[in-house]
């Protein structure tokens, strides 16, 4: 997918590079039902219910234990509330780029902590088919910025040229209308519309001048 679309989409070419890749590196290409995700999580041993008021895996083995960061504490709380608190039947981390920042970050740093492997969190983005624009960096980001600006440009020289063009033509046929070039050529004098022709190269040169 074109990441300038993409950057342009969510609003974020006004933001730092770097800020704007983190968040576009967290975007789905569609919200994941919070039901898939408890599947995938009961399937995988990651995080479900064990008895009515237990919860059970390796997300809580991790929580009970304090082996957490405070700002990781926050986000798998807000996911705990989606999943099985009943607060949304969807995760939007797709539509509410601050929500999918928050948690990608969260899912990123239960694996670096061990907690999840990097084959489960691909396999609950898959859920939401994918990420848009996995690993981008703030230089692809401006890399996008530049090529948009280059595309741009070009455009608009291409514009211009057509428009000097069309115009030009319009002069060319006005200054042989003038000259009679039309009726040179109707009657079949050679002679007519060679003196026409440079009477109006004549024109158009004032014209343009």
């Amino acid at each position: 997918m074109n990441l300038y679309y993409i950057l342009e989409k969510y609003d974020l070419l006004e933001l730092d590079n770097d800020a704007a890749a983190g968040i576009v590196s967290a975007l789905s290409l569609r919200n994941i039902e919070s039901s898939d995700v408890r599947t995938l999580f009961r399937e995988e041993l990651l995080w479900f219910w064990a008895a009515p008021n237990t919860m059970s895996g390796s997300i809580q083995v991790a929580i009970d234990n304090g082996g957490l960061p405070p700002e990781l504490e926050l986000a798998t709380g807000e996911l705990w509330s989606s999943l099985f608190g009943g607060s949304a039947t969807v995760i939007r981390t797709e539509s509410d780029n601050t929500i999918a920042k928050r948690i990608f970050d969260g899912i990123d740093a239960l694996v670096i902590l061990g907690v999840m492997s990097k084959d489960q969190c691909e396999s609950l983005y898959a859920l939401g088919g994918g990420l848009q624009a996995p690993d981008t960096s703030g230089a692809d980001v401006q890399q996008a910025k530049d090529d948009k600006a280059a595309q741009d440009a070009a455009d608009q020289a291409e514009h211009d040229r057509m428009q000097a063009e069309i115009e030009l033509r319009d002069d060319w046929d006005i200054a042989m209308s003038q000259t009679g070039a039309e009726e040179a050529f109707y009657n079949g004098n050679k002679t007519a519309l060679i003196i026409a022709i440079n009477e109006a190269v004549v024109i158009l040169g004032a014209t343009n001048a």
